[in-house]
């Protein structure tokens, strides 16, 4: 072969090679483009999501003008009683596990021997399994007169009443508020009632989401705490004891936690 055919040749194969590469960068341009398109609607469509939690406040908003905060939570626990009515009578699996978690967190602080309130007890699963435990003076709090004929329905004791009006004096060794104190407009009012229904010595129980944004018309948040220190400021380090406190991940990525935490009334 001639170095006149073999240049040719080679020349060929470049060619076929170039125009190979120019079909590759125009795959890849058309692609480039859909990812940039992509990345436009997706900033859209957070956007839009942004406006419709906007209209969702308002509208909330504009709806409970007219009720308190009492009002707004306990139209709150109506509906989550009505999302839950297969669950009246048997406990979810999930819920059990949430209420197990939580008995073994502060068990080894409390003393059974002594009555135990759980505030916000709702359907009273929790005053159920305190009793299948071995306390024996179980009581719980409600503001919700369907939660409360539910649990009255089982025999168990409860009393129907905002938690801030509790008048209890030195009662009881341990109170549990699980999932509560966010849900009060007061959470100071509700520290100090529940440090006077407490025995010297006392323990309280109490359980909370970590959480930044919320929609507190809708979800009955009314107060938030993104960090831990943000509830303790809470307590009077002069009258309360932190003995144990841990934060929990509740999602994969770490975006979702709970706070638990067992304070003591008086110093340790």
């Amino acid at each position: 072969m001639t170095d006149k055919l073999k240049l040719e040749k080679r020349l060929a194969k470049k060619k076929e090679e170039i125009k190979v590469l120019g079909k590759r960068e125009n795959e890849l341009l058309v692609k480039l483009n859909k990812f940039h398109k992509l990345q436009e609607v997706r900033k859209l469509k957070a956007e839009k999501e942004v406006e419709l939690k906007t209209l969702e406040i308002l509208k909330a908003k504009e709806e409970c003008k007219s009720m308190s905060d009492l009002e707004i939570n306990i139209a709150h626990t109506r509906q989550g009683l009505k999302r839950r009515d297969d669950r009246r009578v048997e406990i979810s699996e999930g819920n059990l596990h949430r209420l197990v978690d939580a008995f073994m967190y502060f068990v080894e602080f409390s003393d059974k021997t002594l009555p135990i309130l759980d505030v916000g007890t709702r359907e009273g699963w929790f005053l159920e399994f305190l009793l299948k435990v071995g306390y024996t003076d179980v009581r719980g709090i409600e503001i919700s007169p369907e939660a409360v004929a539910i649990v009255k329905s089982k025999g168990l004791n409860v009393i129907e009443i905002d938690v801030r009006e509790m008048t209890f004096k030195e009662e009881f060794g341990t109170i549990t508020l699980i999932h509560l104190i966010e849900h009060c407009s007061n959470p100071q009012k509700v520290v100090e009632v529940v440090y006077n229904a407490l025995k010297e010595g006392g323990i309280l129980y109490l359980e909370i989401p970590l959480e930044i944004n919320f929609l507190p018309f809708r979800s009955g948040h009314f107060c938030c705490f993104p960090e831990p220190g943000n509830l303790f400021a809470l307590f009077d380090n002069t009258k309360w004891s932190i003995i144990s406190h841990e934060v929990i991940a509740i999602n994969a990525a770490g975006s979702k936690r709970n706070l638990k935490v067992v304070f003591k009334k008086g110093r340790v």
